[in-house]
Protein backbone atom coordinates (compact mmCIF):
# COMPACT_ATOMS: atom_id res chain seq x y z
CA UNK A 1 0.00 0.00 0.00
CA UNK A 2 1.23 3.56 -0.75
CA UNK A 3 0.34 6.26 0.92
CA UNK A 4 -1.68 9.23 -0.88
CA UNK A 5 0.50 12.21 -1.16
CA UNK A 6 3.86 10.05 -2.79
CA UNK A 7 2.65 6.71 -4.45
CA UNK A 8 6.29 5.65 -4.25
CA UNK A 9 6.20 6.01 -0.55
CA UNK A 10 5.33 2.75 1.14
CA UNK A 11 4.07 1.98 4.59
CA UNK A 12 6.16 -0.22 6.57
CA UNK A 13 3.09 -2.14 8.23
CA UNK A 14 1.85 -3.30 4.45
CA UNK A 15 5.43 -4.53 3.44
CA UNK A 16 5.65 -6.38 7.03
CA UNK A 17 2.27 -8.11 6.57
CA UNK A 18 2.84 -10.50 4.27
CA UNK A 19 6.74 -11.27 5.13
CA UNK A 20 7.65 -14.71 6.84
CA UNK A 21 10.97 -14.90 8.05
CA UNK A 22 13.05 -17.85 6.33
CA UNK A 23 15.92 -19.27 8.94
CA UNK A 24 18.79 -17.57 7.78
CA UNK A 25 17.02 -14.03 7.39
CA UNK A 26 18.69 -11.18 8.42
CA UNK A 27 16.06 -8.70 9.36
CA UNK A 28 15.36 -5.19 10.93
CA UNK A 29 12.87 -4.87 13.83
CA UNK A 30 11.37 -2.51 15.77
CA UNK A 31 13.07 -2.20 19.38
CA UNK A 32 12.26 0.27 22.14
CA UNK A 33 15.96 0.88 23.60
CA UNK A 34 16.04 2.02 26.83
CA UNK A 35 18.68 4.52 25.87
CA UNK A 36 16.85 6.22 23.26
CA UNK A 37 14.07 6.92 26.47
CA UNK A 38 11.05 4.68 24.45
CA UNK A 39 11.98 5.62 21.26
CA UNK A 40 11.06 2.79 18.50
CA UNK A 41 14.60 1.93 16.76
CA UNK A 42 15.05 -0.59 14.00
CA UNK A 43 17.80 -3.27 14.99
CA UNK A 44 19.08 -6.22 12.57
CA UNK A 45 18.73 -9.77 13.92
CA UNK A 46 18.99 -13.44 12.57
CA UNK A 47 16.58 -15.52 12.21
CA UNK A 48 17.03 -19.47 14.13
CA UNK A 49 13.88 -20.47 13.65
CA UNK A 50 12.53 -22.46 10.48
CA UNK A 51 10.01 -21.64 8.36
CA UNK A 52 7.13 -23.72 9.27
CA UNK A 53 7.44 -22.78 13.24
CA UNK A 54 7.67 -18.82 12.28
CA UNK A 55 4.65 -19.29 9.72
CA UNK A 56 2.27 -21.34 11.70
CA UNK A 57 2.95 -19.39 14.70
CA UNK A 58 3.40 -16.10 13.61
CA UNK A 59 6.75 -15.60 15.55
CA UNK A 60 10.22 -16.41 14.87
CA UNK A 61 13.43 -17.17 16.67
CA UNK A 62 15.79 -14.90 16.79
CA UNK A 63 19.45 -13.70 18.02
CA UNK A 64 20.57 -10.10 17.86
CA UNK A 65 23.25 -8.59 15.76
CA UNK A 66 25.22 -5.48 17.25
CA UNK A 67 28.04 -3.86 16.64
CA UNK A 68 28.99 -4.21 20.40
CA UNK A 69 32.15 -6.52 19.73
CA UNK A 70 33.47 -8.26 23.22
CA UNK A 71 35.15 -11.34 22.17
CA UNK A 72 32.72 -13.86 23.77
CA UNK A 73 32.71 -17.21 22.72
CA UNK A 74 28.77 -16.87 21.54
CA UNK A 75 29.79 -14.31 19.35
CA UNK A 76 29.98 -15.10 15.26
CA UNK A 77 30.99 -12.22 13.14
CA UNK A 78 28.87 -11.37 10.24
CA UNK A 79 31.70 -12.08 7.83
CA UNK A 80 30.49 -11.85 3.71
CA UNK A 81 27.46 -9.87 4.54
CA UNK A 82 26.54 -6.05 4.05
CA UNK A 83 25.48 -6.40 8.06
CA UNK A 84 28.16 -5.85 9.94
CA UNK A 85 28.86 -6.83 13.65
CA UNK A 86 28.35 -10.07 15.52
CA UNK A 87 25.31 -12.05 15.85
CA UNK A 88 24.90 -12.52 19.78
CA UNK A 89 24.28 -16.99 19.77
CA UNK A 90 23.80 -16.61 23.56
CA UNK A 91 20.80 -14.38 23.21
CA UNK A 92 17.66 -16.26 21.45
CA UNK A 93 14.59 -14.65 22.27
CA UNK A 94 11.27 -15.27 20.34
CA UNK A 95 9.64 -12.29 18.91
CA UNK A 96 6.50 -11.70 17.02
CA UNK A 97 7.56 -10.58 13.78
CA UNK A 98 4.40 -8.50 12.60
CA UNK A 99 4.18 -6.45 15.56
CA UNK A 100 7.91 -5.95 14.89
CA UNK A 101 7.40 -4.92 11.47
CA UNK A 102 10.16 -7.18 10.19
CA UNK A 103 11.76 -6.63 7.08
CA UNK A 104 13.92 -8.60 5.10
CA UNK A 105 17.97 -7.45 4.61
CA UNK A 106 19.56 -9.81 3.32
CA UNK A 107 20.60 -14.00 4.11
CA UNK A 108 23.16 -14.29 6.15
CA UNK A 109 25.87 -17.59 4.23
CA UNK A 110 25.62 -20.60 5.47
CA UNK A 111 28.92 -20.66 7.40
CA UNK A 112 27.34 -17.63 9.61
CA UNK A 113 24.44 -19.53 10.16
CA UNK A 114 25.74 -22.68 11.09
CA UNK A 115 28.34 -21.44 13.55
CA UNK A 116 25.40 -19.99 15.53
CA UNK A 117 23.04 -23.02 15.56
CA UNK A 118 26.31 -25.05 16.55
CA UNK A 119 26.82 -22.55 19.71
CA UNK A 120 23.02 -22.48 20.20
CA UNK A 121 23.07 -26.55 20.26
CA UNK A 122 26.05 -26.22 22.50
CA UNK A 123 23.91 -23.80 24.94
CA UNK A 124 21.32 -25.94 25.52
CA UNK A 125 22.90 -29.48 24.94
CA UNK A 126 21.28 -30.71 22.06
Amino acid sequence: MTTGKNPSVVLMDEVASDYIPERGDVILIDSVEPKTKGEVVRVHALVVSVTDFNSWSALGMVVPITDKIRRRPFEVAMLNTNTSGVAHADSVTSIDYRSRHASFVEKAPDDVLEDVLEKIAVIFDL
